[in-house]
C-alpha cells in the first residue's frame, strides 16, 4: 500500500510549517494499526498539509495516496474521504448545518488544481456509497460534491436516500441534494422541499429550511413541532429538579440532544422573521429547547432592527436556569436589555451580567465596579465601563483616581473615565502618563479645569508628530492657546500617516484655523478607500467655515464616504446633524438606511458585543435627520 510514496521529493514541497518531508510518515500513520498514531497523523494532515483549508503543493501530492486509502476498508477510510472532500472545497459541517458546502473558495492556483483532481475522482466516491460503514457513506456523500454539479451524483444520492436506514446519512444525503439543487440542478427542487413528511426529523428540518429559503411561508407551529421532534428522537428531557441542580452546580449540563444544538439556529437563519418561532421556543416546557433558543434569540437581536422587548423579557425569564447564557445574551443586547433590569439586578454577577448592567446604566453596577477598581490590579475594561455607566458613575470618582495612581493595564480605560467624569482632581495622575497620546486626550477633554498643564503640553510640541499634534489640540482646549498652530498646519501639509492627519484635522476644526482650509480641501477630496481622512477633513472645514457655499462639496465627499464604508456612517450622520439644513443633501441615503431591517453592524460578517449599541446610536442619529 502507498506504493511510490518515497519516489516523490517531499522535502522540496511545502506545507503550513515549512518543508513537507514529514508527510510520508503522516500518510503511513493514517493506515497504522496503532490508534494513537492514526490520530496524530490525521491531526498532522489537517493541521499542516491542509491548514485552515489551505492547499499546498504537498496537499496535491497526497491526493493519489488518500484515494488509495479511501478505496480500502479500514479505520481511516472515512478520514481519507473527509480530507479529499475538503481539498475539493466541501465541508461536512457547513453542508449539514448551513446547507452551504463550500467554506473554502480561494480562486485559482493549487486550490483550483485540487478541485479538479477531486472532481475527476468522483467515481471513487460514488462507488463507496455502497459501503457497509455508515461513516464512510456519509463522508463519501460530501466528497462527491466537489467540482461542477453533476446529474450522476444526484441520481446516486437519490438512490442512496431511498435505501439508506441510518438517519445521519439520510440527513447528509438530503443536504447534499439540496446543495445540488441550488447549484443548478433545479429539477431536484420539488423533491428536496417535499421531504417535510420524512420519518427522520433531521430531514424534515432540512426540507423546511430549503422551503423557507425558497420563499415558501412556513407556519410557526409547524416549525416548533419539527424542532421538538428533532430533540425528542433522543428521548425526553431531564426533569426540572435535575435540570436546576445541574445548571447551578455542574460546569456543563447533561444534554440528551447534543447533536441538535444548532437546529434552532439553522431554522432561524432560513426564515424571514424568526421572532415568533423564538418566542415559542423560549417558552417551551422542554428546558433543552428553551435554553438552546437563547443564543439564536440573542443573535436575532444583534442582527435585526426592531422592538425586541418581548424577546428580551423571555430570555431574561430563563436567568435562574441558565445564568451564563442569559447574561451573555443580555450583554449583547446592549441598551435593549433594559426590560430585563429586574432579572439583572437579582442575578449572580459575572462579567456578562456586569456588562449588561453597565449597558443599561443601572446603579446596581456601581458596587461591583468599585470592588474591581479597588483590586491591586484592576481589569483593563473597568475604566471603560465606568465611562459608559452614565451619571451614576460619579460615585466612583475617588476610586478612579486611586486606581489611575496605581497604574497598570487599566490605565487607558481609566483615562477615558477621567475625561467622561470630568475629574480635574486626577490631573496629577494623568501627567504621570505623559507623553502618551491617550493621556493628552484626557487632558484635552477635561478642558479649562486642566489649565495648569499648559507648560507640560507646550514642552511636547517638539515631540514626535502624533504627540505634538495631540498636545497642540489640548492646548487649545484647556487654554485657548494657539501656540501649537504651526504643528497642526505642518501635519496637514505633509501628513506623517492617516491617524496623525486626522488628529490634525480635528484640531484645525476646533481651533477654527482658516489657514488650514487649502490643505483640508485636498484631504477631503483624497482617495483613501475607507474615507476617514476625507470625513475628518470635511468636519474640520464645516467647523471653520460653515457656509452654504461649501456645503455641496462637503455633501459630495460625505456621500462617497457613506457609500464606500459602512462603518463610517455613524460619524457621517453625526456631522450631517451638525450641518443642519445643509446636511439634508444626503436625505436619500439616510432614509435608505432607516428602512434597512438589518443592523449596519451585522452586515459585514463581523461580531462584537457592542454591535447593538452602535447600531441603535446610528438609528437615533438618523432619526434626527429624517
Amino acid at each position: 500500500m502507498l506504493d511510490g510514496i518515497d519516489d516523490l521529493d517531499w522535502t522540496a514541497m511545502q506545507h503550513a510549517y515549512g518543508p513537507a518531508g514529514d508527510v510520508p510518515a503522516m500518510l503511513r500513520g493514517l493506515v497504522a494499526a496503532d490508534a494513537e498514531l492514526r490520530s496524530e497523523s490525521e491531526e498532522g494532515l489537517w493541521g499542516a498539509v491542509h491548514h485552515q483549508g489551505d492547499v499546498y503543493d504537498s496537499t496535491l501530492a497526497t491526493i493519489p495516496f488518500l484515494l488509495e486509502i479511501a478505496q480500502r476498508p479500514g479505520p481511516s477510510q472515512a478520514t481519507a474521504f473527509d480530507l479529499l472532500g475538503s481539498y475539493g472545497g466541501i465541508d461536512t459541517a457547513s453542508l449539514v448545518e448551513l446547507g452551504e458546502a463550500r467554506p473554502w473558495l480561494a480562486p485559482g492556483g493549487t486550490y483550483e488544481d485540487a478541485r479538479r483532481l477531486i472532481a475527476d475522482a468522483r467515481q471513487v466516491f460514488l462507488d463507496q456509497l455502497a459501503s457497509s460503514d455508515a461513516r464512510v457513506r456519509d463522508s463519501a456523500i460530501v466528497a462527491s460534491l466537489a467540482g461542477p454539479p453533476d446529474g450522476r451524483v444526484a441520481e446516486a444520492l437519490l438512490a442512496l436516500f431511498e435505501r439508506e436506514r441510518d438517519p445521519r446519512t439520510r440527513t447528509t444525503a438530503h443536504a447534499a441534494l439540496g446543495w445540488l439543487s441550488r447549484q443548478g440542478l433545479s429539477e431536484l427542487d420539488d423533491w428536496v422541499r417535499g421531504q417535510r413528511e420524512s420519518p427522520d426529523p433531521g430531514v424534515r428540518i432540512a426540507a423546511l429550511i430549503e422551503a423557507a429559503r425558497a420563499g415558501e411561508p412556513i407556519a410557526t407551529p409547524t416549525l416548533v413541532a419539527t424542532v421538538e421532534a428533532a430533540y425528542d428522537q433522543h428521548g425526553p428531557a431531564l426533569p426540572t429538579s435535575t435540570r436546576r441542580r445541574l445548571s447551578r452546580r455542574a460546569p456543563q449540563r447533561e444534554r440528551r440532544a447534543e447533536a441538535e444544538e444548532r437546529v434552532i439556529a439553522r431554522v432561524c437563519e432560513a426564515v424571514p422573521d424568526p421572532a415568533p418561532l423564538l418566542m415559542a421556543l423560549l417558552t417551551s416546557s422542554d428546558w433543552e429547547i428553551a435554553l438552546d433558543a437563547i443564543s439564536p434569540a440573542s443573535e436575532h437581536i444583534r442582527k435585526v432592527r426592531g422592538d425586541h422587548a418581548s424577546l428580551v423579557r423571555l430570555i431574561a425569564a430563563r436567568m435562574d436556569e441558565a445564568p451564563k447564557e442569559v447574561g451573555r445574551a443580555l450583554m449583547v443586547a446592549g441598551p435593549l436589555a433594559a426590560p430585563a433590569r429586574p432579572e439583572l439586578v437579582k442575578a449572580p454577577v459575572d462579567e456578562s451580567v456586569l456588562a449588561a448592567l453597565v449597558n443599561v446604566q443601572d446603579p446596581h453596577a456601581v458596587p461591583h465596579l468599585r470592588t474591581e477598581l479597588r483590586r491591586a490590579h484592576p481589569s483593563s475594561s473597568v475604566g471603560f465601563q465606568v465611562a459608559r455607566l452614565g451619571p451614576v458613575s460619579s460615585a466612583l470618582a475617588d476610586d478612579v483616581v486611586r486606581a489611575l495612581r496605581a497604574g497598570g493595564e487599566a490605565t487607558y480605560g481609566l483615562l477615558q473615565a477621567v475625561a467622561q467624569l470630568g475629574l480635574a482632581e486626577a490631573v496629577p495622575e494623568v501627567l504621570r502618563v505623559l507623553p502618551d497620546p491617550f493621556a493628552i486626550r484626557a487632558l484635552r477633554l477635561l478642558g479649562p479645569p486642566a489649565r495648569r498643564v499648559v507648560p507640560q503640553l507646550q514642552d511636547l510640541l517638539g515631540a514626535e508628530p502624533k504627540v505634538a499634534v495631540a498636545a497642540a489640540h489640548a492646548l487649545w482646549s484647556v487654554d485657548a492657546n494657539r501656540s501649537g498652530l504651526s504643528v497642526v498646519l505642518h501635519e496637514l501639509d505633509a501628513p506623517t500617516n492617516g491617524f496623525t492627519y486626522r488628529a490634525a484635522a480635528d484640531a484645525a476644526g476646533e481651533m477654527r484655523v482658516e489657514e488650514a482650509i487649502p490643505a483640508l480641501l485636498v484631504g477631503m477630496e483624497g482617495d483613501d478607500r475607507h474615507g476617514w481622512p476625507q470625513l475628518h477633513s470635511a468636519r474640520a472645514l464645516w467647523r471653520i467655515d460653515p457656509e452654504p457655499a461649501l456645503a455641496p462639496r462637503l455633501a459630495s465627499a460625505l456621500r462617497t464616504c457613506w457609500v464606500n464604508n459602512e462603518s463610517i456612517r455613524l460619524d457621517v450622520a453625526q456631522l450631517l446633524v451638525e450641518m443642519g439644513p445643509s446636511g439634508h443633501a444626503l436625505a436619500d441615503l439616510v432614509q435608505e438606511e432607516l428602512e434597512n431591517p438589518l443592523r449596519l453592524t451585522s452586515r459585514g460578517g463581523g461580531w462584537s458585543t457592542s454591535d447593538v449599541e452602535r447600531d441603535e446610536e446610528l438609528l437615533a442619529t438618523l432619526r434626527r435627520l429624517a
